[in-house]
């Protein structure tokens, strides 16, 4: 159950980020101002390289979380899936580039 709640999750937030950034009009950079260049094909495979590597850590962490049956353990398990969860969702803004999401 907690696996199909991590993957169903995971699924929302990667599918809805198209959909976020479709809203958003593009915006000329301001004067002085120089847009980031969108990253290589090397930089691109490394960044989805760390994706599926964030993916694997956080199904790996749910599947301890699933397992612990000390409260404390549960909680500081959730928190260490939480700071990968982030992580996860900072590689994606970097890989969206300058000005897709603000």
């Amino acid at each position: 159950m907690n696996r199909l709640l991590s993957v169903g999750l995971a699924a929302i937030v990667l599918a809805s980020l198209p959909a976020v950034a479709a809203d958003q009009a593009p915006t000329a950079p301001a004067a002085g101002q120089t847009r980031t260049p969108a990253p290589d094909g090397g930089q691109r495979e490394q960044q989805m390289a760390q994706m599926q590597a964030n993916m694997q850590a956080m199904q790996a962490q749910m599947e301890k979380i699933r397992q612990s049956k000390n409260p404390a353990e549960r909680q500081r398990l959730m928190q260490e899936h939480m700071a990968t969860l982030q992580s996860a969702m900072g590689t994606m803004r970097g890989m969206m580039g300058p000005g897709m999401m603000g």
